[in-house]
């Protein structure tokens, strides 16, 4: 297996396998209007593909976080000031997900958004509990919970809100 940078030209099979991790999980439990548009984010910083012997496995965003768009509790969680990288994206083929790809697309992000020097936060739907068991495994610190408004398919959902290890805890001094 290979986790190399996403072009162009795979983001077709990207929406085919989304579409599939959609049938199969929900994910995303708001289908997109244009998945391409939804996987090409205007704030991204960079963008991943798992593939093996041309097979696109997985998928994994990073993105940059706004001041405006960061939920508080990232805020509180990291340096006030500092500017935030999250994961997003992250998708993984139904038939592939014993394959440790999900691991693999991740650590690729952790050591991007480190090279960069940004905190790496992430939202995952509550409902998605195999998403947050890696997170946890892997580390993660849950440092709140947030609601989202109805999308397009009618469904609201209810994050947990995640920032990656080794980031430093705000205290009031």
């Amino acid at each position: 297996m290979l986790i190399r940078p996403r072009r162009p030209e795979d983001l077709a099979g990207c929406v085919s396998l989304l579409g599939a991790v959609h049938t199969s999980d929900g994910y995303p439990a708001n289908w997109p209007r244009n998945p391409t548009d939804w996987l090409v984010d205007d704030h991204g910083l960079a963008a991943w593909v798992a593939e093996d012997h041309g097979t696109l496995l997985g998928h994994i965003a990073l993105n940059t976080v706004s001041a405006s768009c960061a939920w508080p509790e990232w805020r509180e969680a990291c340096r006030p000031s500092v500017l935030l990288a999250s994961v997003s994206r992250l998708f993984v083929a139904p038939a592939s997900r014993e394959r440790k790809i999900g691991t693999a697309l991740i650590t690729r992000a952790e050591e991007q958004a480190t090279a960069l020097g940004r905190p790496l936060v992430l939202d995952v739907a509550e409902h998605n509990r195999a998403a947050i068991r890696l997170y946890e495994h892997r580390g993660w610190r849950r440092v709140g919970t947030a609601a989202l408004p109805a999308g397009d398919d009618g469904i609201a959902l209810q994050l947990v809100l995640f920032v990656a290890p080794m980031q430093p805890l705000m205290t009031n001094t």
